[in-house]
């Protein structure tokens, strides 16, 4: 009986870790915090580190792709023109 139940809260435990990692991104709050808008692209790589993707908008934006495999969520870092820090959103 012990047993069963000792197998079925282990499953349980690891069905939650799964999709913990799987619908969260590697950084934390407080990391995303550090941010703040006008940061040089440098200051911006530094918190960061470099990004999986790099997407560019014209001449308008600069978007960033930050993301872990086989993540469903993705942080996007956007850039303006002159490469400052603009914003960020996580999807």
């Amino acid at each position: 009986m012990f047993k069963i139940l000792g197998a079925i809260f282990l499953l349980i435990l690891l069905l939650a870790a799964s999709a913990w990692w799987l619908f969260t991104i590697p950084f934390s709050k407080t990391t995303l915090r550090k941010l703040t808008p006008g940061m040089s692209q440098a200051q911006v790589l530094a918190i960061l580190g470099p990004a999986n993707q790099t997407n560019q908008l014209g001449s308008v934006e600069t978007l960033w792709l930050y993301s872990h495999r086989p993540s469903a969520v993705h942080l996007i870092v956007i850039l303006d023109s002159t490469l400052k820090y603009k914003s960020h959103v996580i999807d």
